[in-house]
């Protein structure tokens, strides 16, 4: 309807319009899935009904198309897309694909759909999600949203177990982290990320992550500074299918029907595993509206100011 609409207007703004919405493709082909769906980002759920290769076939009837590789090709490309704080590196050969959330809630308006989850990623190994978003399960009146939007429940580090930003009501957002990426690549094969997110309860405390690619395998390191004592808690949820089984110390096996994976804990941190606890709520995953189920999830509680890693690799 818009390309329509722009066709029938000035030249200025048909192509004002139609880059537009290139771009807006570009993000919607990147955010989705080597299967198809949507990566489980903020309030993305899975059975919104909405059929999604239509929409890139409506834009390619209108002309439109996106400029990145498509999700049928298989070179390995990063996409960052610094409007919505998004980056995303996929290696199609492999099927392999990791999804960073480096910005502040958005939109700065009013960022409705928004979680409490910068510096939160999903990595898929051989096409299968791994590390998942917690998803969403409903708005009003669901007794898992204010879960489901908080920091814990994101692969992501929160400090004195408080969210980033302050989440409350259905749709609202009250003080804001502020996160700033400091540096990046753009090869997949080399790829580096480093970002950092200092949370609205306390200014003076600084979550830096780094991403690096090494091959199939990320390795994910963390410090937090600044803190003044406050309890450090990061975590991964992984996705529903996945078994999850201590390996040794600070390492991990992850098993799945159609793929396997391994994750190594390096560092001054303890670790342990949690799946559906109620209290507090730990471990959970929703998979569409109204069907939250249990999921593994890892916690990670460092001492101090020293870094740690978290190795993520296919088995």
């Amino acid at each position: 309807g818009a390309a329509a609409a722009a066709s029938a207007s000035a030249p200025r703004g048909r192509a004002e319009t139609a880059a537009r919405l290139a771009t807006m493709l570009d993000a919607f082909t990147a955010m989705r899935r080597a299967d198809g769906s949507l990566w489980t980002v903020q309030d993305s759920a899975g059975d919104l009904g909405v059929a999604l290769d239509g929409i890139e076939a409506l834009a390619g009837r209108a002309g439109i198309r996106a400029s990145g590789a498509p999700r049928t090709s298989r070179a390995a490309d990063v996409r960052h897309f610094d409007a919505a704080g998004y980056t995303v590196v996929a290696d199609r050969s492999a099927g392999d694909a990791l999804r960073i959330d480096r910005g502040s809630p958005g939109p700065a308006h009013q960022p409705a759909h928004a979680h409490a989850a910068a510096l939160a990623f999903e990595w898929d190994v051989a096409g299968i999600p791994c590390v998942m978003d917690p998803g969403c399960s409903g708005y009003d009146d669901d007794p898992w949203r204010p879960f489901l939007r908080s920091t814990a429940a994101h692969a992501t580090v929160a400090i004195g177990d408080r969210d980033q930003s302050e989440m409350w009501a259905t749709f609202r957002v009250g003080g804001r982290a502020a996160v700033r990426t400091l540096e990046r690549t753009d090869a997949a094969a080399a790829f580096r990320l480093v970002a950092e997110c200092r949370p609205w309860h306390t200014p003076s405390a600084v979550h830096r992550r780094e991403f690096r690619r090494d091959g199939r395998a990320v390795c994910i390191e963390d410090r937090v500074t600044g803190a003044g004592g406050q309890r450090i808690a990061a975590h991964l949820t992984f996705g529903p299918e996945w078994e999850v089984a201590a390996d040794g110390p600070g390492t991990f096996r992850l098993s799945h029907p159609h793929a396997h994976a391994r994750c190594r804990i390096e560092g001054a941190v303890s670790a342990s595993l949690h799946r559906g606890e109620r209290s507090p709520l730990r471990g959970w995953h929703a998979r569409g509206f109204n069907d939250v189920v249990p999921a593994w999830t890892l916690r990670l509680e460092a001492g101090g100011d020293a870094p740690w890693r978290t190795l993520l690799a296919p088995a």
